[in-house]
């Protein structure tokens, strides 16, 4: 082989080897965005099309807007960090929940069920006012989970008691990273760390998927958030 061919074939050799090597660190460099997908529906399950919802998530990078679409579910991919997320829909209370994570190249469901603001609109024969009827804002208790996490709990409730250190919240929400927790009673304490949902309906959400469950405890152990999710039991 003379030089003019061993030059030539050295050169594709090297131009072999610099794709190759190009193309593997591309496929093995991490993503750093992940997806968060859910449903807009009222407390009830309906899905809330009408007025038109807009879906708000803030971030460290800023504020997206999530689609809606005619289903009432969005899907948005975003950096990888820490979200708050919230809703403007006429008629409804400005969506609430715990802050929650985006895990880069995973997809984690955030369903949103804001509470109900007007309730009726009745009308007036002596003017053209039409009043309404107004339901009372939610309220909110922020709750220590695991400090280390950076992350609050959030309970949402319509009462509260308290007894002996324990608080007993009804018609209540959980929610706690991608956890949601929607229950007739919700029974809570902080030391030792325990929250126990039950009642007639218990429903559960773990970031993959929604169902209804028997009831909930859970506990920290060892640093650790404990989830214990009972079956529910059909008649």
């Amino acid at each position: 082989m003379n030089r003019r061919a061993i030059l030539a074939s050295l050169f594709i050799s090297l131009c072999f080897s610099f794709c190759f090597c190009g193309t593997a660190r591309s496929q093995i460099r991490p993503t750093s965005t992940g997806t968060v997908v859910g449903t807009v529906m009222d407390q009830q399950g309906s899905i809330i099309l009408l007025p038109k919802p807009i879906v708000l998530l803030e971030g460290e990078t800023g504020v997206t807007e999530a689609t809606v679409d005619e289903q009432g579910q969005f899907r948005v991919v975003l950096p990888v960090g820490t979200y708050n997320i919230t809703t403007r829909i006429p008629s409804f209370y400005p969506f609430h929940r715990a802050k929650f994570n985006v895990i880069a190249g995973k997809t984690i469901t955030i369903n949103v069920v804001p509470s109900l603001r007007v309730l009726a609109r009745g009308t007036s024969v002596s003017s053209n006012h039409l009043p309404e009827a107004v339901a009372p804002p939610p309220k909110f208790d922020e709750i220590q989970v695991l400090p280390k996490s950076g992350l609050s709990g959030v309970i949402q409730f319509v009462t509260k008691r308290i007894v002996d250190g324990e608080a007993t919240y009804m018609d209540a929400v959980f929610s706690y990273d991608n956890l949601t927790i929607y229950a007739e009673r919700l029974r809570f304490n902080q030391k030792p760390f325990r929250l126990m949902a039950s009642g007639a309906r218990v429903v559960f959400e773990d970031g993959n998927e929604r169902k209804d469950v028997g009831g909930v405890i859970i506990q920290i152990k060892e640093g650790r958030l404990i989830v214990d999710v009972t079956a529910k039991v059909h008649p």
